[in-house]
């Protein structure tokens, strides 16, 4: 095997992972939206760029469900149904990801 045979091996097999990760990472986010009226677990894409993969939700109210539940002055925002928010599971997908590509 050529060493340039060797790299796109290695490229191949990173892009696998990352690929992997990404629809892991989208389909625990679907999964652990909030369910009300399904409007908001129903607005997450998916789409790749020639720089990788953009998730988002385009529901008018993502930013405060997926941010967390707080009470703030009295009064709530986000859901008790996910109260840290998204950000433990987008930790827990960086965490995953560096680890499977230092090897």
């Amino acid at each position: 095997m050529s060493l340039l045979d060797e790299y796109n091996s290695v490229i191949e097999s990173k892009e696998r992972i990352f690929n992997a990760i990404v629809a892991d990472l989208f389909a625990e986010l679907i999964q652990v939206t909030p369910v009300d009226t399904g409007n908001l677990k129903g607005a997450w894409t998916l789409n790749k760029t020639p720089n990788g993969y953009i998730i988002s939700n385009s529901a008018e109210y993502a930013d405060i469900v997926l941010d967390g539940y707080k009470i703030i002055n009295g009064k709530s925002y986000g859901s008790k149904q996910l109260p840290q928010g998204i950000s433990p599971i987008i930790a827990k997908y960086n965490i995953r990801l560096e680890e499977e590509l230092k090897d």
